[in-house]
């Protein structure tokens, strides 16, 4: 998406709090300047306010241009205690010792201790992670602050109206909704089901909201046909507009549209499947077998037509190799309904077997085999800019 930005003569900049949102999975490709985490930054896993700090002199700098920014910020994250004064707002920080001591006693494990393995341990669960929810919302709310102050940044630079904002988060953490704690271990929707906020002033109708389920990968078509870019052939997901154009508010009013979203007119939105899926690499494999012993194995999760099915490749025993879920009045996938409905289960799972059968096809060919077809002056000459090896 920079990439298209830039093309169009757009100044683009990136902010990469964490290392595979940045120039190592080439991730940077596109950006005039990139900023990744190095560590004058506060704490690994605060970098809001460093990185609101950057930006807010570099759009004053731009203000006349058009320009696209890419900002990923990693405050309610993992470890969750916030800089000051958020790491008091809520919780008690003569709790802090005690509380890392505890933590230590799992320091081998992938994951945060669960709630069977807390009990064990003779630790009170309840005591345990309240104080880690209070830090995790003073996380959340030390974030916020920093996205209001881009927020009135662009309204004294007048450039409110004429700015599409979107936030977006990669995942969500679990609070013993399963069990667990953590994130990266499931696919329950306390996990994958994350917030989407649009914002463009008298473009994106004030108030609406949409209810159907859809994916991050339609973000990307989304924001290029706001900006009448072209999109990239071969991109997948779909733009989310025609759902904008029939958007209503919570009241279930309808909305009128303004002459500048008259683009929400065209286009059609097709009901397509939603996949998440939870995959264990070689490495995780070797590093943390008692973890993937206690998880389980790989699984994925797929939403269509109001149903959530969660599929498990090795469930632990005792755990059923399928999960189904009204995903419209169970959005926390709480009460499994497979046995009820085994025909929707073998529908959605024959959905999920065919959507991995696309996605494997449409793999990029790995670079092992590119390279056989690459005269020895090519290689020499990738290998000398650093491409490959």
């Amino acid at each position: 998406m920079a990439e298209v930005f830039h093309d169009a003569g757009y100044a683009t900049l990136s902010f990469s709090s964490i290392w595979f949102t940045g120039r190592h999975f080439n991730m940077h490709q596109g950006f005039d300047e990139l900023h990744e985490y190095d560590p004058p930054v506060e704490k690994i896993s605060k970098t809001a306010r460093e990185y609101v700090n950057r930006l807010l002199p570099w759009l004053e700098a731009h203000r006349e241009v058009p320009f696209f920014v890419f900002l990923h910020v990693y405050d309610p994250h993992a470890p969750y205690e916030p800089y000051p004064p958020y790491d008091t707002l809520w919780a008690d920080p003569a709790r802090k010792k005690e509380h890392e001591s505890i933590v230590g006693q799992f320091s081998k494990k992938m994951t945060l201790p669960t709630l069977k393995e807390l009990e064990e341990a003779g630790i009170d669960p309840d005591e345990f992670f309240s104080l880690m929810k209070d830090w995790y919302d003073g996380s959340i709310r030390a974030m916020d602050t920093e996205i209001g102050r881009i927020l009135e940044r662009l309204e004294e630079l007048g450039l409110d109206e004429k700015t599409l904002v979107i936030f977006i988060s990669d995942h969500g953490e679990e609070f013993l909704d399963h069990g667990g704690m953590d994130h990266a271990t499931t696919v329950y929707s306390e996990l994958t089901h994350v917030p989407l906020i649009v914002r463009w002033p008298g473009v994106i109708p004030e108030g609406a909201e949409v209810f159907e389920t859809v994916r991050t990968i339609d973000l990307m078509p989304t924001i290029l046909e706001l900006c009448h870019l072209p999109l990239p052939e071969g991109m997948q997901g779909q733009s989310l507009l025609p759902l904008f154009a029939a958007a209503k508010r919570t009241s279930g009013e309808s909305i009128a549209m303004s002459d500048r979203n008259v683009a929400f007119t065209t286009g059609q939105w097709r009901n397509e499947p939603a996949v998440s899926e939870l995959l264990w690499s070689e490495r995780q494999r070797k590093a943390y077998p008692e973890a993937l012993a206690e998880i389980g194995d790989s699984c994925y999760a797929i939403i269509l037509d109001g149903w959530k099915l969660n599929y498990y490749i090795q469930p632990l025993e005792g755990h059923p190799e399928y999960e189904l879920y009204d995903h419209r009045k169970d959005p926390l996938d709480q009460v499994n309904l497979a046995d009820k409905h085994p025909e929707i289960v073998e529908r959605l799972a024959e959905e999920l077997k065919a959507w991995k059968e696309k996605a494997t096809a449409a793999r990029l060919t790995p670079d092992s085999e590119l390279e056989k077809k690459l005269t020895s002056e090519q290689l020499q000459h990738l290998r000398s800019l650093g491409y490959i090896r």
